[in-house]
């Protein structure tokens, strides 16, 4: 959660904000069979946060009045190296269950968890799973 600043000597804007943070790539411990969990393989993470208001920062320009995404990073480093996991859909709800309790009240969130080598020979691409409380624009 952000600090709220001193004193505010704008009207606060009306409109939509979201950070975003795409293309996270983790070293996870994922799979549904134990062998293919004992050794970590690359996922991304992308997570979206929508704010419930606009974050201080937008006129104040100090990063303690928002979210700072290189804390939100480390923050899903962490929660991911802590843990395994047979599935994806759980990597990405515990994802979004730790962010849901840094953000603002009434903010939303959305993860998308992406395993980008997955064993299957036929599949050429990767395959993923999303969770959150609204769906971002373009997914």
């Amino acid at each position: 959660m952000y600090a709220e600043p001193s004193t505010t000597v704008h009207s606060k804007p009306m409109g939509v904000s979201t950070l975003t943070v795409r293309g996270l790539r983790i070293k996870a411990h994922v799979g549904w069979s134990e062998t293919e969990r004992e050794v970590a393989q690359p996922v991304e993470v992308d997570a979206v946060i929508r704010f419930s208001e606009i974050p201080p920062a937008c006129y104040s320009d100090e990063l303690s009045h928002t979210l700072c995404y290189a804390e939100l990073s480390k923050m899903i480093q962490n929660r991911v190296a802590e843990g395994s996991f047979k599935l994806l859909e759980r990597m990405a709800y515990t994802l979004h269950q730790a962010l849901k309790v840094r953000l603002p009240s009434q903010s939303l969130c959305w993860i998308r968890v992406t395993k980008l080598h997955p064993p299957v020979p036929e599949l050429a691409g990767n395959t993923s799973f999303s969770y959150g409380d609204f769906i971002p624009e373009g997914h």
